[in-house]
């Protein structure tokens, strides 16, 4: 029997299958894929297709929900993890850029997003060894983060100070503040994180080297060449929005989705676009 899957279920269908393909068998359709538009198309309207709860309220109820996460006291706690990470780096020469949220806050706000709670860096798997052993001699803690249901290793840290903070989730292995290490691997023309979920996106490596500097709250640090054609392939800029993501604190997803243009709240955070 002949079925035909209705165009909507189809988009959805071909968007698990390309999750799918890259988290099961990750190598073999890999030149395929990263060759492809469609399946960072698919992955993002997927993600950004859900309600917005925000889209009839007035500004001022928006704010109760886009509003700062971070106490001044954790602020302080996550810049002293990042300036650690910064000097063991830069002193043995190991390449690293701000990513994803961390990124967009570079770009939009100069620092961090008002309502994020962590820093995203990105770096080279093949420096991984190099850094652990290197963050190893400092007072830094990371812990690896596995899958919920594999238990493999999904190529990504949490780096925090092991007496400093609150406990993160349940286990308090690793505890609040936070910063994320993502690590990426690539070819001569794209690079992906090997993060599962993160893997279906594919930047092009002229999008990101050589590295440039962008301002992060009161220090440079290093962000691809061409931070906006980046940003673009993993968001939509111009208007600010959570939801989908994890609330560190908790670790718990954010299911509802908050989604305002950039310049509506313009006056109650500091915009650079």
């Amino acid at each position: 029997m002949h079925y035909e899957i209705p165009a909507c279920q189809y988009k959805y269908f071909l968007t698990v299958m390309c999750l799918l393909s890259l988290y099961l068998v990750h190598r073999p359709f890999w030149d395929h894929l990263q060759e492809s538009t469609q399946c960072n198309e698919l992955v993002l309207n997927a993600i950004s297709n859900d309600v917005n709860i925000c889209d009839k309220m007035e500004i001022k109820q928006v704010l109760t929900i886009l509003k700062t996460k971070m106490t001044k006291t954790e602020r302080g706690l996550l810049n002293y993890i990042v300036s650690t990470f910064m000097e063991v780096a830069d002193e043995i020469q190991l390449p690293y850029m701000l990513g994803y949220g961390s990124l967009l806050g570079s770009y939009r706000h100069r620092g961090f997003i008002p309502w994020d709670d962590d820093l995203d860096v990105l770096m080279d798997v093949s420096e991984i060894s190099t850094l652990e052993n290197a963050l190893n001699r400092t007072k830094l803690k990371l812990v690896r983060r596995y899958h919920e249901y594999t238990g493999e290793f999904i190529f990504l840290w949490k780096v925090f100070l092991p007496e400093k903070g609150t406990c993160f989730g349940k286990t308090c292995l690793v505890r609040y503040p936070h910063m994320d290490i993502w690590f990426y691997t690539g070819n001569s023309s794209y690079i992906w994180a090997l993060f599962p979920s993160a893997s279906a996106i594919a930047l092009k490596k002229d999008d990101i080297f050589p590295l440039t500097l962008g301002w992060f709250e009161n220090r440079m640090m290093p962000v691809p060449k061409n931070p906006r054609k980046v940003l673009e392939s993993l968001y939509n800029i111009t208007n600010c929005e959570t939801g989908g993501n994890l609330d560190h604190k908790t670790d718990l997803v954010i299911h509802t989705r908050c989604s305002v243009r950039s310049k509506d709240i313009a006056k109650h955070y500091p915009m650079y676009l």
